[in-house]
């Protein structure tokens, strides 16, 4: 099967409080992701709850 051309990203942000994704949202750019990530950190416990962000690539024809 040939490999599909990848056109389309996303940026996911994730909250992860006490082990459990508690919040979930989904960006067109990086930038608002990693806003978004670094607000949630200020409310966090550091010891117990992490934010990160993650990139998701698309294939040609699939996505949003």
């Amino acid at each position: 099967m040939a490999k599909q051309g990848f056109n389309k990203t996303i940026w996911v942000s994730v909250l992860v409080q006490s082990g459990i994704p508690v919040e979930v949202k989904a960006f067109r750019e990086s930038r608002p992701a990693q806003a978004q990530r670094k607000l949630w950190l200020k409310e966090t416990r550091p010891e117990y709850d992490e934010a990160a962000v993650f990139e998701v690539d698309f294939p040609s024809g699939v996505g949003p």
